[in-house]
């Protein structure tokens, strides 16, 4: 096996975190303002345009406000959940989430809804902290509808899967697939960082793909790849197409919320190992069994399937 940079590490070297909270107004808000349940919320972003994905756990309490909501012809019903769609109109807030997407190195790492207010939170290298703040200095003070929550240092990936486990039980989900053929960056990576760890921004997709962080051992130079930080290792580049990278459009469609999402190479295969909602896992797994990877392997192999528990921590 010839991975030797764990993912929990490479996590870890986006080590700044800033969450934000934005008033939603119209729709679906409108109704939202009279609950008091925090709505967990997906929010994702194709060619520009903001999509908050909600999802209302069948536990919770039923109200008029509730059954209003979940009487939607749009809503859609899944094991433990129902989920909707609802586009983010309001155009200051889409530019602010595209602009802070954009930032080399940021990710958005977690997204809920409490009365009308749209809460994410975005990871990023401490090297951008002036771009990230260059942003946020344009609403802020300006904007009403907008606040800055927190701006501190990162959680671990494990304090991470902690909490989103503590409220809805996760599982680990780990594919792998013959490396694709043709691929300049893929080929770089297994002849020059085969330890090299990935990690997906799967909720945004752009006119240049899906953007990729990427952490090494050591330092990388390619064409394509761009350098966040040098000294710590961090890069970025985007992917236009991959079957694994399909799978997350797919994911989306189906409305399976997934927690984070990484790629490592391991010999001649390229792993996917991604954390999901237990209760959505067999749909996810029918999703990546039937997917076709365009090479001598039909489709990717499960290598490993479970849910969170103390022996993750020792690979992960």
């Amino acid at each position: 096996m010839v991975i030797i940079l764990k993912i929990s590490e490479g996590y870890s070297r986006l080590d700044r975190r800033c969450v934000i909270a934005i008033v939603q107004r119209g729709g679906i808000f409108d109704l939202m303002v009279r609950l008091d349940d925090v709505i967990p919320a997906y929010v994702f972003s194709d060619s520009g345009k903001a999509q908050l994905q909600l999802f209302f756990q069948k536990s919770i309490g039923r109200t008029s406000t509730i059954n209003s909501i979940l009487s939607r012809q749009d809503i859609v019903e899944k094991r433990s959940y129902y989920s909707l769609t609802e586009r983010i109109e309001n155009k200051s807030c889409t530019s602010l989430i595209n602009d802070l997407i954009s930032v080399p190195s940021t990710t958005t790492s977690n997204a809920y809804v409490l009365k009308n207010e749209l809460f994410i939170e975005f990871r990023f290298h401490h090297n951008k902290l002036l771009e990230v703040n260059s942003i946020l200095s344009k609403v802020i003070g300006k904007n009403p509808d907008f606040r800055v929550v927190t701006v501190s240092m990162s959680r671990s990936l494990r304090e991470k899967l902690e909490s989103v486990n503590a409220q809805t039980s996760l599982s680990t989900v780990r594919f792998s697939m013959t490396l694709p053929q043709g691929n300049e960056i893929v080929s770089y990576l297994l002849k020059n960082h085969p330890d090299a760890v990935a990690e997906i921004e799967g909720r945004v997709l752009s006119e240049k793909g899906v953007k990729v962080i990427l952490y090494t051992s050591k330092p990388a130079n390619f064409n394509g790849i761009e350098v966040i930080s040098e000294e710590e290792k961090v890069y970025e580049f985007f992917v236009l197409q991959n079957p694994l990278i399909e799978a997350r459009r797919l994911g989306n469609e189906a409305r399976i919320p997934r927690t984070a999402f990484f790629m490592t190479i391991d010999n001649d295969k390229l792993q996917d190992t991604t954390f999901i909602p237990t209760t959505e896992a067999d749909e996810y797994l029918g999703i990546m069994m039937h997917l076709p990877t365009g090479s001598d392997q039909a489709f990717p192999l499960l290598e490993y399937y479970s849910e969170i528990n103390k022996e993750l921590w020792d690979w992960l």
